[in-house]
């Protein structure tokens, strides 16, 4: 088990050809703290096999603006 803290850094966000032939420009997306969680665990079926599961939370919240129709 662990808890923990999430940076979320977007670089280099940009529209496709097919965001920009709908006229979207303009992207900005900021970065975004959050909390980040996790529990697994492991089981050793023999002495060759290991079963293995996990589960992972992250609070990603960020703002996205962007400019539509040319305005």
């Amino acid at each position: 088990m662990g808890v923990g803290v999430n940076y979320a850094a977007f670089y280099d966000a940009d529209f496709n050809q097919t965001g920009r032939n709908a006229g979207l420009s303009d992207l900005s997306v900021k970065d975004s703290w959050g909390v980040a969680g996790q529990v697994g665990l492991d089981y050793q079926i023999n002495r060759d096999w290991m079963l293995n599961a996990s589960l992972w939370y992250m609070d990603i919240d960020t703002e996205v603006k962007f400019k539509a129709g040319g305005e």
